[in-house]
């Protein structure tokens, strides 16, 4: 089966930081990456960004050849360049590549999104047919070989748990490192009363995965940002965003926080036992 990683790739500096990240995803997981430059509609681009027609396409393969270069992605790297709306021909992109990932920045040239993600992040996130590497503005780059192994599961106490758990272990398991799941109590007496325990306890047997367990009084994304810092994971993974709540936590994360952040699309169940982060079509 094959594997392969499309990192979406504008010329701005967000961008060139997402492909930092998804050059070191590919080399550690084994995977083919393609590089995707999308030109949006010139009536949909700021007037500064208005490229004269000649020579246009030239400019965009150098980007692409530079960033492949630069962030050092593997031999057999592709380059695209496609034009239209980003969100739609990154998803094209990855339905015809059997992506496993989609990397892309949290902000770019793209139009500002909720709270102030990138549009196109926001709208990947949604609907997307793999999960969504995230990479926030505050994200540093993995420079060392232990950089990208932990990575660190937020556990919200919803449905969507399992799968998130299930995506976590997988990429830990494949990556070389340690899973890390966390919950977060809603105060020190409940951390204390074993409710946030019980909580966490029930998603990972439904799993079946094993994990070091983290429960803290804090916030959720606070708590997870923490536990990223401390046990210096490469990526975190959560659930799908709930659009119909206030400030979901995925949203908040990659616009806030500085970890690599994997979002599954919403109602997307991966196939489990794979390898591959392939979505079975979504429940009726």
């Amino acid at each position: 089966m094959s594997t392969s990683i499309v990192c979406g790739v504008d010329g701005s500096s967000e961008a060139q930081r997402a492909a930092s990240v998804a050059a070191r995803l590919a080399r550690d997981l084994g995977s083919r990456a393609v590089l995707v430059h999308v030109e949006e509609d010139a009536h949909k681009r700021p007037l500064g960004l208005r490229w004269p027609r000649l020579g246009r396409a030239h400019r965009r393969r150098k980007v692409l050849r530079a960033t492949a270069e630069e962030c050092c992605f593997p031999s057999d790297t592709g380059l695209e360049l496609r034009r239209g709306d980003p969100t739609a021909e990154l998803m094209a992109v990855a339905e015809r590549q059997d992506a496993e990932l989609v990397v892309v920045s949290a902000r770019g040239r793209s139009t500002a999104g909720p709270a102030l993600l990138g549009g196109t992040a926001g709208a990947l996130m949604r609907s997307c047919p793999c999960p969504v590497v995230v990479v926030p503005t505050k994200a540093i780059p993995p420079l060392d070989a232990e950089g990208m192994r932990s990575v660190v599961c937020g556990v919200e106490g919803r449905e969507t748990d399992v799968r998130a758990l299930r995506l976590a272990a997988d990429l830990a398991t494949r990556l070389g490192g340690e899973l890390h799941a966390v919950h977060a109590a809603e105060s020190p007496e409940d951390e204390l009363n074993a409710t946030a325990e019980r909580t966490l306890t029930f998603a990972l047997v439904q799993t079946g995965v094993e994990a070091r367990r983290h429960i803290l009084p804090q916030p959720i994304h606070e708590t997870l940002e923490r536990v990223a810092r401390q046990e210096r994971a490469g990526v975190m993974v959560v659930g799908p965003p709930d659009f119909g709540g206030p400030a979901p936590l995925a949203i908040r994360l990659a616009a806030e926080g500085s970890t690599a952040l994997v979002a599954l699309p919403a109602e997307a169940e991966l196939e489990t036992g794979s390898g591959h982060y392939e979505l079975t079509a979504s429940p009726a």
